[in-house]
This record gives structure tokens, sequence and C-alpha cells, in this order.
């Protein structure tokens, strides 16, 4: 058996951004003229970038337009900005909807008309990631040396993250809590184009509403947060080893292949600094902490947002089929979703089994901190949780109720081997449920 992609992405997701950020460390800016220009392959800008604008109140996340005379080149910047959705350009209908922002800083078309097109950019700029990987072949042994093609992947990665990726997600981030804010209202398109590996994956709409804006928070915060940490971290091994990698068979085997070839990469004597901090990143690591961890919860989120809906579903991007007509979600009842098509069955539960591992995983990493979800409650990884998946495929489970893992206290007080030792301890844990097969 093959696993589905839902799950074969997120299980591989880690991997597949390891394998473009492999370095001997992740570099730091030599530049100390701090003229906002990084003189070497440095991760992390001089200052700050990302408000590039002195001159007035604006944050330029993505583009000047929306606070400098370029507006006036927009007739209608609200058309402007879906006329680019449907282009296809999602990062150039960011500064066109920020212009209608300037007329009407309440227009929910422009917020969500942001929240969308953050969303597809950040998809599709990690489509054009997957490419590089696929394409990757360098041929080159493991050794102490440094692969040149390895290092422009992994300096690749680094301005995608630091450079688009991010502000990206700080646009969604800022959007979709107005639209939380707001009561989430709907907004009307058709025919946006979904772009994978450079070619068309599906088209959307026509109505977006809270299920799709807690979408976009999945892709903004979950690459985000993934990428930030993974930019933070010394992550020097060999690419192939990661890529040579097959992960088909059952469940349990696609699992303990993952889980050993993770024991391998944390106990190669070749690398050993394999997922280490470096000192200078201990910053982004814990804003990417928050990050990703949202962007977890929020893939339940997502779930729960489709099913609580009452109104018509004919015209929603993430919709049920309402089998019965009765205007309210029933259990069993299929999902629709772009590109994956009809969910049902085994499917649909798989979906469900990877949203709640998800969320469980997510509130961990956010315990304890200013984003923790439930405060007045510890909130430990339920590595037991796994068990929902085996359970999808009719496998027992395997991994007992009370064995959990308090991923925050990894992120609390941070030292270099914070993220290894966190790896590590779940990998020992999962290696005990999922042993590897024998030689």
């Amino acid at each position: 058996m093959k696993l589905s992609a839902p799950v074969l992405a997120i299980f591989i997701l880690t991997l597949l951004c390891a394998a473009l950020c492999s370095c001997q460390g992740c570099g730091d800016d030599d530049d100390d003229d701090n003229d906002g220009a990084d003189d070497d392959d440095s991760a992390a800008p001089d200052d700050d970038t990302f408000d590039d604008d002195a001159d007035d109140d604006v944050d330029d996340d993505v583009d000047d337009d929306a606070d400098d005379d370029n507006c006036d080149d927009y007739e209608d910047p609200i058309q402007a900005g879906r006329d680019y959705l449907k282009a296809g350009i999602p990062e150039l209908a960011v500064p066109a909807f920020e212009c209608a922002l300037l007329d009407d800083e309440s227009s929910s078309d422009a917020h969500y008309g942001i929240t969308l097109a953050g969303g597809l950019h950040i998809w599709e700029l990690v489509s054009l990631i997957s490419v590089m990987i696929s394409d990757y072949d360098s041929g080159h042994d493991p050794a102490k040396d440094i692969d040149p093609v390895r290092e422009m992947l992994r300096q690749i990665a680094a301005v995608v993250t630091e450079g688009l990726i991010h502000p990206s997600g700080e646009n969604v981030r800022e959007h979709s809590m107005w639209l939380t804010e707001n009561g989430d209202p709907a907004f009307m398109i058709e025919d946006i184009p979904v772009l994978w590996e450079l070619r068309p994956l599906a088209l959307l709409g026509s109505e977006f509403d809270a299920a799709e804006k807690e979408a976009c928070v999945v892709l903004a915060n979950v690459f985000d947060g993934i990428g930030g940490i993974l930019i933070s971290m010394k992550i020097d091994t060999n690419i192939a080893r990661i890529l040579d990698m097959n992960f088909t068979g059952e469940i349990p085997e696609i699992i303990a292949s993952i889980v050993e070839l993770l024991d391998e990469l944390l106990n190669d004597p070749v690398y050993p600094d394999m997922f280490k901090i470096d000192e200078d990143y201990m910053d982004r690591i814990a804003e990417s902490r928050l990050h990703l961890g949202d962007g977890l919860t929020a893939l339940n989120r997502a779930v729960e947002a489709i099913k609580s809906e009452t109104d018509s579903q004919e015209d929603d991007v993430l919709a049920y089929v309402d089998q019965n007509a009765n205007g309210a979600y029933d259990d069993g009842e299929p999902f629709d979703a772009p590109s994956l098509g009809l969910l049902e069955g085994q499917d649909l539960e798989l979906l469900f089994a990877v949203a709640l591992i998800a969320e469980d995983l997510g509130a961990s990493i956010l315990d304890r901190s200013e984003m923790d979800v439930d405060p007045a409650n510890a909130n430990p990884f339920h590595v037991s949780s796994i068990n929902e998946l085996l359970n999808v495929y009719g496998i027992p489970s395997l991994i007992p109720d009370f064995i959990t893992v308090d991923v925050a206290s990894y992120f609390e007080n941070l030292e270099p081997d914070s993220i290894r030792d966190l790896l590590q301890s779940l990998v020992d844990i999962l290696k005990i449920y999922f042993p590897a097969a024998a030689a």
C-alpha cells in the first residue's frame, strides 16, 4: 500500500526541507557595515528588511505599492487584485489589495484577498522548491567537505524562507486575524489557478470563507515555522540518503522507515552537528515555534470550520457534500477539496486522523507560550495520537495512551542541542513501537 498524499506530505515535509537546507551551519552575516545587504549566504537580514519604508506607518511586507504613488495606477484596486489572482500572480495581487485598504481599512474583500494571495504565493514557492528537490542529483559521496550544489540549494532555501515565505506569512497572519474578528465574511471569485510544479493543479472558486481562510493559515504558518526552524539549524548531511527513501508499504513500515532515517541522521559520526541550533538564531527559533504550532492547530480548525457550515455548500471551495440535504454536516458525508477531489470513506478518515495528530502536536508546541491553547492545563504531545492513523487502516493501536513528550520544554531556555534532543526523544519512543525491518 502506498501512503496517501495528505499524510505523506506531513510525514516527509521536514525531510524535504532538510534536503534543501543542508549545510555545515546555516551561516551568519559577515556584513559589518549594516547596510541592509547580506554579503554572504546569511539567512538573517541585517536590519528591518520587511518594513523598508521609513516615512510612513505602513508595514511593507510584500511591496511598496500600498503606500506610494503607485496606488494611482489602479483604477479599481480590488478588481486589479482579483485580476492578478485569476492570472496566477498572487504576489502582485497583494499590493493592489493593500491600496484598497488605504481607501477603506474595513474592506473585507481586501483583507481576504491578501490572505488568499499570501497562501497561494507560499504554495507556489513550496512547489518550486519541490521541483529543485526532485531534480537534485549531485552524485556527491558522504564526506565532511561541502557539496557545492547542496550549498547552493541551501542558500536558495534561506532566501525563499526569509525573503518570501516569512513576509507572506506575516500578511496571512495579520489579515486572517482581522477576518476572524469580523465574522469571517465571504470572498467571491472564480477561476483562481493553483500551480504545482509549474502546472495548473486546480481552479478555485467561488466562495472563500472561514474554512478556506484557515487553510491559508495552515500553509503560511507550517511552512514559515518549519522553514524558520530549519534555516536556524546546522543540517549537514548527504541529501541522497533522504531523497532515496521509498515511502511505500504498510503504514507501520512507512513510519519505521522514517524513524530509522531520522535516527541515522541524528547519530551519523560523519555529521555530529546535525540539527544543532546556530546560537545566532535563537530568536528565530522561538518565533518559528509559534508559527508552526498555530499552523498545525489550524488544520483541525479548517476541518471543523467545514463541518460547522450550515449554508449551501455548492459554491464553497472547501465543502462537505450535504447528502441528505438537511443543511448540516453529518458523520460520513464526504468532503470536497480542490485537486484532491471527493474525500470519503478511508480517505476522509485519514484527513480527520492527520488533523487530530497535528492539533495535538501543535498544542504541545504552543504549551506555556503566549499562544497556549489551554493555559489552565498541561499539553504534552500524546505520541499515542499516532494510533489514529493506524486505526484508519484497521491496524490495532500500538502506542499506550500514557506515552507523552513535553515538547514545549525543549523550546524553553533554548540550547544548541534543544531541537536535536527533541527529535531524538521522539525517535527513541517510536523505535520501540515501530522497529526497523531486519536487514
